[in-house]
């Protein structure tokens, strides 16, 4: 599965599709991310016709309008097994479980921290950038490297509240409850009830 992430990562596709709509999907993509797909797919006719976030929701067959090459399928649902056969049938190749769009978007953000130095000109986007990759990380449920994460984000900005709750709700989370305290107390401190 790695070599085949790699492979399907380094080319640029003409249509990113997410087949399914539901809790899965809701977990797996933030609402900013959203805007990378350009139509979502599902089993439910009651949604067909409809729209989620602007993205336009189609029945399966609509794959067989796209040309198999260009399009990149994302499977948001925990039935990707039962699922591949269909997209198979529709003549795609290319398509990735719903969690590899967080390793995605994750692989996305630790480039652009390549590019950002932690201590030059830009801290604000390192924090930035750091704080987007502890979501994902979240998300993933690598609740430890989300730690590492968010205390990196608030080295560089220490004033962002919200930072420091998440921090110690992931704290929380890995049983670390003296950290939790304290990242709760830096949250009430810089004004976050």
């Amino acid at each position: 599965m790695a070599e085949q992430f790699a492979e399907l990562m380094s080319r640029t596709y003409q249509h990113v599709v997410g087949w399914g709509t539901g809790s899965y999907f809701d977990q797996m993509v933030e609402a900013t991310e959203k805007q990378m797909l350009t139509l979502l797919v599902d089993n439910d006719k009651s949604k067909w016709g409809g729209c989620i976030a602007g993205i336009p929701v189609c029945s399966p067959s609509k794959l067989l309008e796209l040309d198999p090459q260009e399009t990149l399928i994302i499977v948001f649902s925990s039935f990707f097994d039962e699922i591949v056969p269909t997209i198979q049938a529709c003549g795609h190749i290319h398509y990735l479980p719903g969690r590899a769009w967080v390793q995605m978007q994750l692989l996305r953000v630790e480039e652009e921290l390549k590019r950002v130095p932690d201590a030059s000109g830009t801290p604000e986007c390192a924090a930035m950038l750091q704080y987007k990759r502890a979501g994902l990380l979240r998300r993933a449920g690598f609740r430890w490297q989300e730690i590492e994460a968010l205390e990196k984000a608030i080295e560089i900005l220490p004033d962002h509240a919200e930072w420091h709750w998440e921090l110690g709700e992931a704290c929380e989370a890995m049983n670390r409850f003296d950290q939790a305290a304290s990242a709760f107390a830096g949250a009430i401190q810089h004004e976050l009830p």
